[in-house]
């Protein structure tokens, strides 16, 4: 399994991140993963606002189609949809492809309480 993160450096404090690394999971960046894929890929676009704004990388085509399409088998998405939705016209089709589809998984309002780390 590969995660791709636009803010590694936070994520590597998490211990539960640290005790999967022992056990093949590898973090990254989109820019650091150009010219690799792995099976299974779970992307974090971790931008949630009410305003809608995502930042640059959500607007780079070449950088998403790099994020996109480096799973060989299954590509989860990680982020606010509401967010995602309103603030990236390139990311806002895909979204809207997926959902016809019925591949969008809604959390519950309280998931960063029901799914919080025991630690």
């Amino acid at each position: 399994m590969y995660v791709v993160f636009d803010k590694v450096n936070r994520l590597e404090e998490y211990e539960y991140i640290g005790s999967n690394k022992k056990k093949g999971l590898e973090v990254s960046t989109i820019d650091k993963y150009q010219g690799r894929d792995k099976e299974t890929i779970i992307l974090s676009m971790a931008r949630s606002n009410d305003a809608g704004k995502t930042g640059r990388l959500l607007e780079e085509k070449r950088r998403l189609n790099v994020a996109f399409s480096r799973a060989k088998m299954k590509l989860i998405i990680i982020g606010s949809y509401k967010t995602l939705f309103a603030g990236s016209s390139v990311v806002c089709p895909i979204l809207q492809e997926i959902t016809c589809r019925g591949w969008v998984e809604n959390l519950p309002q309280n998931a960063c309480e029901l799914y919080k780390s025991p630690n």
